[in-house]
This record gives C-alpha cells, structure tokens and sequence, in this order.
C-alpha cells in the first residue's frame, strides 16, 4: 500500500512539473500559428505623423539616466533630422515654436518633438528661421543591449582585437499586439527556422561589423516575448560569442600611444531606398540601451587587460551616406543611408616595458658613448673602442622591439629615438678622427673643440627627445 502511494505521488509531483512546460509549448505554437496566418507584408513598423526630428542623447554617470544631449548653454543637439535636409546632425536648436528649448525639460522637448502641427525652428548659425510641416513616415526602432564580457587580445600587428560579448537587439512588433495576447508575459519563444520565411524579420537587416566568428564559439537566437510593463510582443536577436573585428591602429606615439576600439553595429536598413515603391518615408533608428553604457563603464573599471589601460569609452550614433544604383532603374543613383551605433573604447598603452627595457638602457648606452669625450683627444684607440661598442650594443637593442608593431611606413616616437640615438652614438666616433689630426699640431684647439661639443651635443639631444615624445 506505501509503494503504490508513493508511486502515485510521484506521477502526480511530474504531471504538476510537466504541465507549465506543456502549457508553455502550447501557447508558443498557437502564436506561431498565429503568425504564419496573418498578413506577412509588414515588419512591425510604428506609424509616426510629426516633424521627423530626433535628438541626441548623454549618458548621465551620476545619475545612470539617458539624457537629451545639450550644450554648455543647455540648449538640445539634434541626432537627426529626418524631413528637412537644411538640418545637419548635430545642429543646436535654440526654440520650437517659440519656446526656449534652454529652460525645457527632456520630456517637454518629446512632446514638442511629435507634435502633429506645423513647426518653426530657430536653429544656432542658420539665420531665417526653419519651418516643417509634419509628415507620416514610418519608423522602425532598435534598442541595442551591448554587454562586453573582455577584451582577449588587441593584436597590434595584425591589426584586430578579439572581443568576447553578448549583444541583443530587441524591437517591438506593433503589428503583432493582437497575437502577443496568446502568450504570458513570462513567456519566450523561439520559431522555426522555416517560419522566418514566412514572415518580415528586420533583425536581418542588423549586424555587429567583424572579420572573423568563431563559429564553435557563437550562439545566436531569436525569440519573442511580451513586455511585462508595455503588454507589446517583442522581438529579441541574442548573440554570445567570440569576434575578431579589425582596427587601425595608429602608432605614431608608440610606445606612448593611445588607440580608439571600435565595436560597431550596423543596419542595412534604408531611408526611402526606393521611392518608386515605398508609399512612405522609412526610417531605422539603432539605439542604444542604458545597459550598453553601464556594461562599458563596470568593464573600464574592472578588465583584466595587461598592456593597456581603458581610459574612456563612448556610445554614439551617425548615419553613413552611399551613393549606390536603383533596382528599378540603374541609371538612378540613390542616396543610400544607414545608421551605425559606435561602441569606442580607448585605450593607452602602458609604457614602462619600454621605459625600463629599451628607452632607460639605450640611454644609457648613449651616455657610455659620449663620456668617451671626457678621455683626452689624444688617446684615439681607447676612444674609439669604447665609440665602436657602445655603437654596436644599440644596434643589437633595435631587433627587442622589432616584432611588437608591423612594418609602417612612417617612424614611430620609438623610431626616432633610436635613429636620434644612432646619430649621437656615432657622433663620438667622428669627433676622434676629427680630432686626431690637431693631437700634434694642436691641442688647445682639439680640447676647445671636444669641450664645446660636450656642452652643446647634450643639450641638443635632450631637447629633441622632448620633442619626440611630448610634443
């Protein structure tokens, strides 16, 4: 009788645990059902009737707020003006309407911004006023979640970093709100691959710009969800993994340089691509998450990086232009724009590998082959050994350093130290056989002519290297 009671209890204790994942597969396959049926021609685009313009945004560090971006005098910076070309990005609008954008907050600025009437613009160094009469266009938002779990490797002679992260790009499907009811808000669901030709998926039109994936590495996917807080379906595009993603590099400092990675995402998305056939101005906007900011900021402060240091990072946004041919008609050229999201860290080198290991001794070096103008003019061989030597040390010191930045075509800081060096190390040499002709004949001269080159010789060379490296 106990047997047959615990069985029973443990049939029951799995039916219990199996039913929410049931429940859950149901309702996931009633929604893909659901989707496959309805109309497939939109994309979950928001249709918006107002003056097109958006504006740029901080991130508040104190606060851990996104932040309508202002100048010193607090008056809102455009991103972009979508209707009127006469705006360039990054305009300062001094009034809407009148109304000095200075003394407004951010969310008084939003709603001047979707207003549906005509609207006038005072705009900083454009003289007559701007007015834009409102349009419908249709808009298709991105919010970019940007996580960098480390940095692997920055290699500076191949030109790449290897970066490992998890990105999501998440976006609301307006056209799927009555669907979305079919599934809880602690729901996710993923679709078959199938399905995603059956369908609009703008999450294609979205990519992180790298060489190389590793792909044993990668895990990619897509699923969907109902926002607790809006009710609205929402499409997620997750990738974790490992890229490789190209940089140039400048070392023009090196080894005291300072380098800028930059990590960008990218839409192939389009602003009317082709107005034969687009009823309605399109617009991608990429936007970036509070998340993307606070990531980079706790990993300026804590990476495990050794031969750099992070000293800044930045999110920003701008749209690219391209000039590319019309499907329809080739002979028509279309401005062809894109909106790009910029991750950038900088970071600086750290240098006292080679202070210690090559500057400091090179130096020193150097100063053995000058010291041998303090030996009396007329001893040559000693002053000429000791010139040949110290020559030939340095000359062995240029091949440390050889493998740690690719073969340029310009001198580095680095470079024109050691040439700079050559140059003085073998300034003692010339002086000896110079000088071996007045030994006889006269010395006072030779030991004028020794004494002034010490005094000027190192001052010269002191200051150029203080043009080298800090200027």
């Amino acid at each position: 009788m106990l047997k047959k009671s615990i069985l029973i209890f443990f049939v029951t204790f799995l039916f219990i645990e199996s039913y929410p994942l049931q429940s859950k597969a149901d309702e996931c396959k009633d929604f893909e059902k659901a989707i496959i049926a309805k109309d497939a021609e939109s994309d979950g685009h928001a249709k918006r009737n107002d003056i097109g313009l958006f504006f740029d945004y901080e991130w508040k560090k104190n606060q851990k707020i996104l932040a309508i971006k202002r100048n010193e005098n607090d008056y809102p910076i455009i991103r972009l003006s979508f209707l009127e070309n006469k705006i360039p990005s990054g305009s300062i609008i001094k009034s809407i309407n009148g109304i000095n954008l200075s003394e407004v907050n951010d969310n008084e600025i939003i709603k001047l911004q979707k207003s549906p009437t005509k609207t006038n613009l005072e705009i900083f160094g454009i003289s007559e006023q701007i007015t834009i009469e409102p349009k419908e266009y249709e808009l298709l938002n991105f919010n970019i979640d940007f996580n960098i779990n480390s940095i692997i490797e920055i290699n500076t002679m191949e030109g790449f970093f290897e970066l490992d992260y998890i990105y999501w790009s998440i976006y609301k499907r307006n056209d799927w709100a009555d669907e979305g009811k079919i599934i809880g808000t602690n729901i996710t669901c993923s679709f078959k691959d199938s399905t995603y030709e059956d369908i609009q998926n703008p999450q294609d039109t979205i990519e992180l710009l790298q060489f190389n994936k590793n792909q044993d590495e990668i895990y990619e996917v897509q699923y969907f969800s109902v926002s607790k807080i809006t009710k609205d379906v929402e499409s997620t595009y997750q990738i974790n993994g490992k890229s490789s993603i190209r940089s140039d590099f400048d070392f023009e400092k090196f080894p005291f340089d300072t380098q800028k990675l930059l990590i960008r995402v990218e839409t192939f998305g389009d602003i009317n691509l082709e107005p034969e056939i687009e009823s309605k101005p399109y617009l991608y906007l990429l936007t970036p998450d509070k998340n993307t900011f606070l990531s980079a900021e706790r990993y300026k402060e804590q990476n495990y990086l050794k031969e750099w240091k992070i000293i800044d990072y930045e999110v920003t946004n701008f749209y690219k232009n391209e000039n590319i041919y019309s499907a329809i008609n080739p002979e028509n050229l279309i401005n062809y724009k894109t909106d790009n999201l910029d991750i950038i860290l900088t970071v600086k080198r750290h240098h006292k590998y080679y202070l210690y290991k090559i500057i400091i001794p090179v130096f020193l070096i150097l100063l053995i082959a000058w010291s041998v103008l303090w030996i009396p003019a007329h001893r040559i061989e000693e002053r000429l050994t000791t010139s040949i030597v110290s020559l030939l040390a340095l000359i062995a010191y240029n091949f440390v350093f050889q493998d740690e930045i690719p073969k340029l075509n310009i001198l580095t800081s680095l470079d024109k130290f050691i040439l700079l060096s050559y140059l003085f190390c073998s300034i003692p040499i010339f002086m000896t056989i110079f000088l071996s002709r007045f030994v006889t004949t006269n010395q006072k001269r030779a030991y004028l002519f020794n004494r002034r080159m010490r005094m000027w010789g190192g001052s010269i060379y002191i200051l150029t290297n203080f043009q080298i490296f800090f200027l």
